[in-house]
């Protein structure tokens, strides 16, 4: 059958024809209007599915969790996309990254999700168009390709208590970031379920899902410090104002941010709480044009650069003052 399509979008009706012309493919082989929209949309993009909770029957995600998702499947992608377009393996990414890798992120988008489940869509580009030669890929997609052989290593190898070998890790050329964010994924869902659909030249589709669960997350953490040793904690007790709050939920612990001064400069240290510590934190933060928060343990920085502070205790909210 034939559709006709404008050959530009510089015509006042252009919408419309667009429409039609879905509309009639969709009767032409019997098929909902919105399965073509989607077809068309998705037609020059890898899919990369984040599925929370699958199988689970509920209403809505805490804002929270939806929010975690979304930003660690994004630092999924970038990981993926630094580790196949840098010259050598990076173990850890910190500071800048190559031109190529932010024109890369900046065509990656959010797409439609699915009926009756949490489903996060990122449509990645191809990676063939950001390369610094120039030149394509034939066959493959190098972004995507390393998204996925990374998602399967994990599902597959890092269930139990054995960190895969220095050498495994080294073939695999991902970072600890990656292995970071797959972490705080199941973190924030407990189960999630990752998948990626990457369209080869034959027109073929490889796809495959993997589920994870909290049983994951020792080995990954552990597999992340393997490839970048954090570095070494230094206790210490720090005061200032809370910049951003997220409460206690199911078995996470709450966290926050707090603006301190360390060496006479500004910095933003992030800190966990326990449920039994709540009433003191929110009135810190209720209070914060005036009130600072003082807590004890340990800090260290993480392998991304920001500053943690681990075993914290001795919460305290009776101290004056404000740094914003």
């Amino acid at each position: 059958f034939d559709v006709l399509v404008p050959t530009t979008n510089d015509i006042a009706d252009f919408d419309e024809r667009i429409r039609d012309a879905i509309y009639e493919a969709a009767s032409a082989i019997d098929r909902e209007p919105s399965e073509i929209f989607k077809a068309v949309a998705f037609s020059e993009h890898r899919i990369f599915k984040v599925r929370a909770r699958p199988g689970n029957e509920i209403a809505s995600l805490p804002y929270e969790e939806g929010l975690g998702i979304i930003q660690n499947g994004w630092k999924l992608i970038k990981s993926s996309a630094v580790s196949a377009m840098s010259p050598k393996t990076r173990k850890v990414i910190r500071g800048r990254v190559s031109d190529s890798v932010d024109r890369y992120m900046d065509r990656v988008r959010l797409g439609q999700t699915e009926i009756g489940s949490f489903v996060f869509n990122f449509l990645l580009p191809d990676s063939s168009d950001f390369s610094e030669s120039g030149a394509g890929f034939e066959s493959f997609d190098p972004v995507s390709t390393r998204l996925f052989d990374g998602i399967a290593f994990a599902g597959q190898n890092l269930q139990g208590n054995r960190v895969p070998a220095s050498s495994v890790l080294e073939n695999l050329e991902l970072s600890a970031n990656f292995f970071e964010a797959v972490y705080n994924i199941i973190d924030y869902s407990d189960e999630v379920e990752l998948q990626i659909a990457s369209f080869r030249k034959e027109g073929k589709i490889r796809s495959e899902s993997f589920r994870f669960d909290r049983s994951y997350l020792s080995v990954l953490e552990r597999t992340a410090v393997k490839l970048a040793p954090e570095e070494k904690r230094v206790k210490e007790t720090v005061s200032g104002t809370i910049t951003r709050l997220s409460e206690p939920a199911k078995k996470r612990r709450g966290s926050l941010d707090l603006l301190t001064k360390i060496n006479n400069r500004r910095r933003t240290v992030r800190v966990r709480f326990e449920p039994d510590q709540r009433d003191t934190v929110i009135r810190a933060f209720k209070e914060k044009d005036s009130r600072l928060l003082t807590v004890s343990g340990f800090l260290r920085t993480q392998r991304n650069g920001h500053l943690l502070l681990e075993d914290a205790h001795s919460f305290n909210a009776s101290k004056r003052g404000s740094l914003l």
